[in-house]
């Protein structure tokens, strides 16, 4: 059973080594995911694109990010929000 993580941040680097003065493997984008080889104190192992390196657990999260184009499409999907919010409460 294969654990998946998410990156959070707009960016941010794996490394060779579980220290953040690491060299960097490679550039990391917010919603990359990541298959979990190894737990190391505040650090992960992890697999990505063929790529192996470590990435703090403080950046990733369990949960894929929701970017700002998903919020405004599923806002759009129920309504348009600029209507709702004038919407009286009378009227719900």
């Amino acid at each position: 059973d294969t654990e998946r993580v998410y990156v959070q941040p707009a960016k941010t680097e794996l490394r060779s080594a579980p220290k953040m003065d690491a060299a960097v493997v490679s550039q990391l984008n917010r919603g990359s995911a990541l298959t979990v080889l190894k737990k190391e104190g505040v650090w992960y192992r992890v697999s990505v694109n063929g790529k192996e390196g470590w990435i703090s657990k403080l950046f990733v999260s369990a949960n894929k990010p929701v970017g700002e184009a998903e919020m405004s499409q599923k806002l759009a999907g129920d309504e348009n929000l600029s209507k709702a919010s004038r919407r009286r409460a009378s009227s719900y």
